[in-house]
């Protein structure tokens, strides 16, 4: 498991904390800071996908815990980074550590290359959208994941089937102006106070 992060996006919000910025600009403050919304990823070996929205700059250790709880089972094995708050989280869940110095991408039989694929498609996959507003990114983080297990599990003839009886298994009913309505999931106005 690995976290990536995303700049904060406030596109199609009517009133801002701040003024509009151009497309592709940067943060206002240098490294990973609040204006950034942290996406924890894992990965496990029977190619279970975990993408989730946690929090905004640097997780902490708790809202970590908090967002794995129920997805990972006491005794497995963590693989991460070299991030210090990995060591409480796998002392929580009881679990074996096995921690990649920075500057590198493997640690003897454990690596964090796959992990970082997923990121770098991840990134690559919402570019043609030009910007996804934080408020939708999970949904968009949904999709990525869906269209990954169908990639990894299914053949390509079968995809289309298998993408219309799993969107058909049940009515879901929703309003656009749901969609509008929906709450940022971190707090817009932290970067900028």
């Amino acid at each position: 498991m690995d976290e990536t992060y995303f700049l904060l996006n406030m596109k199609g919000s009517k009133s801002l904390p701040r003024k509009s910025k151009k497309r592709k600009g940067g943060s206002i403050k240098r490294g990973v800071n609040n204006e950034h919304v942290c996406v924890l990823t894992a990965i496990d070996s029977n190619d279970q996908l975990f993408i989730e929205v946690i929090d905004q700059g640097n997780p902490t250790t708790s809202n970590i815990i908090k967002t794995l709880e129920g997805n990972v089972k006491s005794g497995q094995t963590i693989i991460t980074d070299s991030k210090t708050a990995y060591r409480k989280v796998a002392k929580h869940f009881k679990s074996e550590l096995h921690q990649i110095p920075s500057g590198f991408y493997h640690k003897g039989s454990y690596n964090l290359g796959e992990i970082n694929e997923m990121h770098s498609s991840m990134k690559t996959w919402l570019v043609p959208f030009k910007g996804v507003s934080t408020k939708h990114l999970s949904r968009y983080l949904a999709w990525f994941r869906f269209n990954k297990l169908l990639r990894m599990h299914q053949e390509f003839p079968k995809h289309n089937r298998i993408t219309m009886n799993y969107s058909i298994q049940e009515i879901v009913e929703f309003l656009i102006c749901e969609i509008h309505s929906t709450p940022f999931p971190v707090d817009i106005y932290l970067p900028y106070m």
